[in-house]
Protein backbone atom coordinates (compact mmCIF):
# COMPACT_ATOMS: atom_id res chain seq x y z
CA UNK A 1 0.00 0.00 0.00
CA UNK A 2 1.71 3.21 -0.91
CA UNK A 3 1.87 5.85 1.36
CA UNK A 4 2.22 9.75 0.54
CA UNK A 5 3.08 11.01 3.97
CA UNK A 6 4.41 9.88 7.19
CA UNK A 7 4.38 12.29 9.91
CA UNK A 8 5.88 12.43 13.40
CA UNK A 9 3.74 14.85 15.02
CA UNK A 10 0.19 17.26 13.93
CA UNK A 11 -0.58 20.56 12.64
CA UNK A 12 0.87 22.96 10.26
CA UNK A 13 3.96 23.87 9.33
CA UNK A 14 5.60 21.04 8.55
CA UNK A 15 9.55 20.02 8.34
CA UNK A 16 10.33 17.28 5.79
CA UNK A 17 13.66 15.50 6.43
CA UNK A 18 13.38 12.95 3.76
CA UNK A 19 11.71 12.09 0.66
CA UNK A 20 12.18 8.59 -0.53
CA UNK A 21 10.08 6.36 -3.01
CA UNK A 22 7.43 8.83 -3.29
CA UNK A 23 6.49 8.99 0.46
CA UNK A 24 7.44 12.46 2.48
CA UNK A 25 9.40 11.98 5.72
CA UNK A 26 7.95 14.83 8.05
CA UNK A 27 8.05 16.68 10.97
CA UNK A 28 5.21 18.63 12.21
CA UNK A 29 5.02 20.91 15.51
CA UNK A 30 2.28 19.53 17.91
CA UNK A 31 4.52 16.78 19.63
CA UNK A 32 2.07 13.79 20.20
CA UNK A 33 1.63 11.21 17.93
CA UNK A 34 1.82 10.98 14.39
CA UNK A 35 -0.53 9.86 11.27
CA UNK A 36 0.11 8.42 7.55
CA UNK A 37 -1.55 9.79 3.88
CA UNK A 38 -2.53 6.99 1.75
CA UNK A 39 -3.70 7.75 -1.61
CA UNK A 40 -7.20 6.70 -2.05
CA UNK A 41 -9.02 7.26 1.12
CA UNK A 42 -11.36 9.65 -0.52
CA UNK A 43 -14.81 7.41 -0.51
CA UNK A 44 -16.16 9.75 -3.83
CA UNK A 45 -12.67 8.67 -5.60
CA UNK A 46 -11.88 5.31 -7.28
CA UNK A 47 -7.97 5.72 -6.27
CA UNK A 48 -5.04 3.83 -7.62
CA UNK A 49 -4.60 0.51 -7.92
CA UNK A 50 -2.30 0.22 -4.90
CA UNK A 51 -4.21 2.67 -2.79
CA UNK A 52 -6.23 2.29 0.28
CA UNK A 53 -9.67 1.38 -1.29
CA UNK A 54 -8.06 -1.02 -3.25
CA UNK A 55 -7.34 -3.31 -0.71
CA UNK A 56 -9.75 -6.03 1.58
CA UNK A 57 -11.67 -5.01 4.55
CA UNK A 58 -9.47 -6.47 6.62
CA UNK A 59 -6.08 -5.21 5.72
CA UNK A 60 -7.99 -1.29 5.50
CA UNK A 61 -9.40 -2.20 9.80
CA UNK A 62 -5.57 -2.85 10.47
CA UNK A 63 -4.30 0.44 8.67
CA UNK A 64 -6.91 2.55 10.36
CA UNK A 65 -6.66 1.41 13.66
CA UNK A 66 -2.84 1.63 13.15
CA UNK A 67 -2.65 5.08 13.78
CA UNK A 68 -4.48 5.01 17.29
CA UNK A 69 -2.51 1.78 18.18
CA UNK A 70 0.81 4.09 17.45
CA UNK A 71 -0.08 7.14 19.33
CA UNK A 72 -0.48 4.38 22.00
CA UNK A 73 2.59 3.10 22.01
CA UNK A 74 4.52 6.23 21.72
CA UNK A 75 3.22 6.91 25.11
CA UNK A 76 3.60 3.63 26.31
CA UNK A 77 7.23 3.66 25.24
CA UNK A 78 7.76 7.64 26.76
CA UNK A 79 6.71 6.48 30.35
CA UNK A 80 8.96 3.51 30.26
CA UNK A 81 12.04 5.28 29.28
CA UNK A 82 11.09 8.38 31.41
CA UNK A 83 11.35 6.05 34.39
CA UNK A 84 14.18 4.65 33.82
CA UNK A 85 16.12 7.79 32.93
CA UNK A 86 14.50 10.10 35.29
CA UNK A 87 11.82 8.71 37.65
CA UNK A 88 8.18 7.70 37.94
CA UNK A 89 6.08 9.12 40.96
CA UNK A 90 5.55 5.21 42.58
CA UNK A 91 5.29 4.11 46.49
CA UNK A 92 3.09 5.36 48.92
CA UNK A 93 0.73 8.95 48.15
CA UNK A 94 2.41 11.71 50.06
CA UNK A 95 1.41 15.48 50.77
CA UNK A 96 2.79 17.65 47.72
CA UNK A 97 1.64 20.72 49.52
CA UNK A 98 -1.18 22.36 51.64
CA UNK A 99 -3.64 24.79 51.24
CA UNK A 100 -3.83 27.82 53.97
CA UNK A 101 -6.40 27.83 56.08
CA UNK A 102 -7.89 24.41 54.67
CA UNK A 103 -9.16 21.39 56.78
CA UNK A 104 -5.34 19.88 56.00
CA UNK A 105 -3.63 22.67 57.72
CA UNK A 106 -5.53 22.73 60.73
CA UNK A 107 -5.56 19.07 60.97
CA UNK A 108 -1.43 19.77 61.25
CA UNK A 109 -0.87 17.63 57.87
CA UNK A 110 2.59 18.99 56.13
CA UNK A 111 4.41 18.53 53.12
CA UNK A 112 6.27 15.37 52.57
CA UNK A 113 3.80 13.44 55.15
CA UNK A 114 3.30 10.25 53.70
CA UNK A 115 -0.24 9.07 54.03
CA UNK A 116 -0.43 5.80 55.13
CA UNK A 117 -4.24 5.35 56.01
CA UNK A 118 -7.66 7.49 55.79
CA UNK A 119 -10.36 6.86 58.03
CA UNK A 120 -9.25 3.24 58.68
CA UNK A 121 -8.19 2.04 54.91
CA UNK A 122 -4.91 1.40 54.20
CA UNK A 123 -4.11 3.71 51.37
CA UNK A 124 -1.96 2.75 48.29
CA UNK A 125 -2.83 4.95 45.45
CA UNK A 126 -3.49 9.13 45.17
CA UNK A 127 -6.71 7.92 43.32
CA UNK A 128 -7.45 5.39 46.18
CA UNK A 129 -6.50 8.38 48.73
CA UNK A 130 -9.07 11.02 47.06
CA UNK A 131 -11.72 8.60 46.84
CA UNK A 132 -11.83 7.95 50.49
CA UNK A 133 -11.55 11.69 51.51
CA UNK A 134 -14.52 12.44 49.02
CA UNK A 135 -16.66 10.25 51.19
CA UNK A 136 -16.69 11.44 54.32
CA UNK A 137 -18.10 14.82 53.73
CA UNK A 138 -18.06 16.72 57.05
CA UNK A 139 -17.24 13.75 59.15
CA UNK A 140 -13.92 13.70 61.55
CA UNK A 141 -11.80 11.12 60.51
CA UNK A 142 -8.46 9.69 61.63
CA UNK A 143 -5.28 10.30 59.25
CA UNK A 144 -1.88 8.35 59.41
CA UNK A 145 1.20 9.71 58.55
CA UNK A 146 4.47 8.85 58.43
CA UNK A 147 6.81 11.75 59.14
CA UNK A 148 10.12 11.17 58.84
CA UNK A 149 10.95 7.98 61.46
CA UNK A 150 7.36 9.24 63.59
CA UNK A 151 4.59 7.54 62.84
CA UNK A 152 1.46 10.29 63.63
CA UNK A 153 -2.11 9.61 63.61
CA UNK A 154 -3.97 13.37 62.99
CA UNK A 155 -7.80 13.93 63.08
CA UNK A 156 -9.19 15.97 59.98
CA UNK A 157 -12.91 16.39 58.69
CA UNK A 158 -13.48 17.15 55.37
CA UNK A 159 -15.08 19.87 54.41
CA UNK A 160 -18.13 19.84 52.36
CA UNK A 161 -17.95 20.54 48.51
CA UNK A 162 -20.60 19.69 45.79
CA UNK A 163 -19.85 17.55 43.06
CA UNK A 164 -22.33 16.45 40.51
CA UNK A 165 -24.75 17.21 42.49
CA UNK A 166 -23.38 15.29 45.09
CA UNK A 167 -21.70 16.10 48.47
CA UNK A 168 -18.04 15.16 48.54
CA UNK A 169 -15.18 15.76 50.97
CA UNK A 170 -11.84 17.79 50.31
CA UNK A 171 -9.58 18.34 53.00
CA UNK A 172 -7.62 20.75 51.04
CA UNK A 173 -3.94 19.46 50.21
CA UNK A 174 -2.08 18.19 47.10
CA UNK A 175 -1.44 14.82 46.49
CA UNK A 176 1.61 13.27 44.84
CA UNK A 177 4.11 10.52 45.06
CA UNK A 178 7.72 10.06 45.51
CA UNK A 179 9.58 9.74 42.14
CA UNK A 180 11.64 7.24 41.86
CA UNK A 181 13.94 5.84 38.83
CA UNK A 182 13.15 2.40 38.32
CA UNK A 183 14.74 -0.59 36.42
CA UNK A 184 13.20 -2.11 32.78
CA UNK A 185 11.13 -4.71 34.72
CA UNK A 186 9.57 -1.85 36.99
CA UNK A 187 9.68 0.98 34.64
CA UNK A 188 7.60 -1.32 32.41
CA UNK A 189 5.48 -2.09 34.52
CA UNK A 190 5.08 1.13 36.30
CA UNK A 191 4.13 2.60 32.35
CA UNK A 192 1.60 0.30 32.19
CA UNK A 193 -0.19 1.00 34.89
CA UNK A 194 0.04 4.78 33.85
CA UNK A 195 -0.96 4.19 30.22
CA UNK A 196 -3.82 2.08 30.92
CA UNK A 197 -5.03 3.71 33.76
CA UNK A 198 -5.01 7.52 31.77
CA UNK A 199 -7.06 5.81 29.12
CA UNK A 200 -9.63 4.58 31.82
CA UNK A 201 -9.90 7.87 33.19
CA UNK A 202 -10.30 9.17 29.97
CA UNK A 203 -12.91 7.29 28.79
CA UNK A 204 -14.69 7.97 31.96
CA UNK A 205 -14.34 11.44 31.83
CA UNK A 206 -15.83 11.13 27.40
CA UNK A 207 -18.68 9.54 28.68
CA UNK A 208 -19.75 11.23 31.85
CA UNK A 209 -20.63 15.19 32.32
CA UNK A 210 -17.52 16.35 33.40
CA UNK A 211 -16.17 16.26 29.81
CA UNK A 212 -18.01 19.85 29.46
CA UNK A 213 -16.08 21.03 32.38
CA UNK A 214 -12.92 19.00 31.02
CA UNK A 215 -12.31 19.36 27.73
CA UNK A 216 -9.76 22.15 26.07
CA UNK A 217 -8.67 23.01 22.72
CA UNK A 218 -5.80 24.31 20.88
CA UNK A 219 -5.57 27.66 23.33
CA UNK A 220 -5.78 25.20 26.36
CA UNK A 221 -2.96 22.80 24.60
CA UNK A 222 -0.63 25.82 23.42
CA UNK A 223 -0.77 26.94 27.22
CA UNK A 224 -0.12 23.37 29.02
CA UNK A 225 2.56 22.79 26.71
CA UNK A 226 4.31 27.15 27.45
CA UNK A 227 3.70 25.76 30.76
CA UNK A 228 5.38 22.47 30.21
CA UNK A 229 8.13 23.83 28.36
CA UNK A 230 9.19 26.80 30.95
CA UNK A 231 9.25 23.65 33.17
CA UNK A 232 11.90 21.60 31.62
CA UNK A 233 12.15 18.89 29.14
CA UNK A 234 10.98 15.96 31.63
CA UNK A 235 7.54 17.44 31.74
CA UNK A 236 7.58 18.48 27.99
CA UNK A 237 7.98 15.30 26.97
CA UNK A 238 5.60 13.46 29.82
CA UNK A 239 2.26 16.26 28.16
CA UNK A 240 3.58 15.12 24.74
CA UNK A 241 2.84 11.52 25.91
CA UNK A 242 -0.45 12.54 27.46
CA UNK A 243 -1.60 14.50 24.25
CA UNK A 244 -0.36 11.76 22.41
CA UNK A 245 -2.65 9.49 24.76
CA UNK A 246 -5.68 12.22 24.38
CA UNK A 247 -5.44 11.66 20.49
CA UNK A 248 -5.22 8.01 20.52
CA UNK A 249 -8.35 7.58 22.53
CA UNK A 250 -10.62 10.42 21.10
CA UNK A 251 -9.26 9.86 17.35
CA UNK A 252 -11.42 6.19 18.35
CA UNK A 253 -14.05 8.22 18.27
CA UNK A 254 -16.95 7.02 15.61
CA UNK A 255 -17.60 11.00 14.48
CA UNK A 256 -16.70 12.43 11.19
CA UNK A 257 -13.00 12.11 9.83
CA UNK A 258 -12.04 10.35 12.97
CA UNK A 259 -10.45 6.72 12.55
CA UNK A 260 -13.33 5.61 15.19
CA UNK A 261 -16.41 6.72 12.33
CA UNK A 262 -13.93 4.77 9.40
CA UNK A 263 -13.67 1.53 11.42
CA UNK A 264 -17.36 1.57 12.15
CA UNK A 265 -18.06 1.91 8.14
CA UNK A 266 -15.74 -0.91 7.26
CA UNK A 267 -16.94 -3.11 10.42
CA UNK A 268 -20.53 -2.37 8.75
CA UNK A 269 -19.05 -3.89 5.47
CA UNK A 270 -17.46 -6.57 6.96
CA UNK A 271 -20.65 -7.60 8.20
CA UNK A 272 -22.92 -7.18 5.08
CA UNK A 273 -20.30 -8.51 2.75
CA UNK A 274 -20.07 -6.21 0.52
CA UNK A 275 -19.14 -2.01 0.35
CA UNK A 276 -21.02 0.53 1.58
CA UNK A 277 -21.69 2.90 -1.63
CA UNK A 278 -19.38 6.25 -1.85
CA UNK A 279 -22.17 8.31 -1.49
CA UNK A 280 -23.39 6.25 1.51
CA UNK A 281 -20.26 6.61 3.15
CA UNK A 282 -19.83 10.73 2.10
CA UNK A 283 -23.07 11.23 3.70
CA UNK A 284 -22.00 9.37 6.65
CA UNK A 285 -18.66 11.21 7.09
CA UNK A 286 -20.44 14.39 6.31
CA UNK A 287 -22.65 14.35 9.17
CA UNK A 288 -19.59 12.96 11.11
CA UNK A 289 -18.01 16.36 10.38
CA UNK A 290 -21.12 18.20 11.05
CA UNK A 291 -20.95 17.26 14.94
CA UNK A 292 -17.68 17.29 14.92
CA UNK A 293 -17.57 20.89 13.98
CA UNK A 294 -20.31 21.59 16.64
CA UNK A 295 -18.04 20.10 19.25
CA UNK A 296 -14.88 22.15 18.00
CA UNK A 297 -16.74 25.56 18.15
CA UNK A 298 -17.70 24.50 21.94
CA UNK A 299 -14.73 23.52 22.89
CA UNK A 300 -13.11 26.60 21.31
CA UNK A 301 -15.83 28.92 23.10
CA UNK A 302 -14.83 26.97 26.34
CA UNK A 303 -11.17 28.02 25.80
CA UNK A 304 -11.49 30.97 24.72
CA UNK A 305 -13.73 32.13 27.70
CA UNK A 306 -11.02 30.93 30.05
CA UNK A 307 -8.90 33.41 29.07
CA UNK A 308 -7.61 35.91 31.75
CA UNK A 309 -8.18 38.80 29.45
CA UNK A 310 -11.58 37.23 28.06
CA UNK A 311 -12.68 36.54 31.71
CA UNK A 312 -12.33 40.04 33.13
CA UNK A 313 -13.91 41.58 30.22
CA UNK A 314 -16.99 39.48 30.60
CA UNK A 315 -16.94 39.52 34.79
CA UNK A 316 -16.38 43.25 34.66
CA UNK A 317 -19.82 44.17 32.75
Amino acid sequence: MAVDEFAVGFGNPKLTIVKRGGTEYNLRPIPAGGFVRIPGMDPSEEGPPHGFNAQSVWKRMIVIFAGPFASFLFAYLVFIVIGMASGLPVGQPLVASVEKDSPAARAGMKPDDKILSVAGERIREVDQLIGVIQKHPGETIAVVVQRGDKRLTLQATPRVDMDKGKKVGRLGFYPGSAIKKLGVVEAVQRGTQISFGFVKKLVQTIFSRQIAKEAGGPIAIVQATSSAAQAGLVPLVILAAGLSLNFAVLNLLPIGPLDGSLLLLLIIEAARGRRLSPQTQQAALTVGFAVLGVIIVLVMYKDITNLPLIKSLMHSR
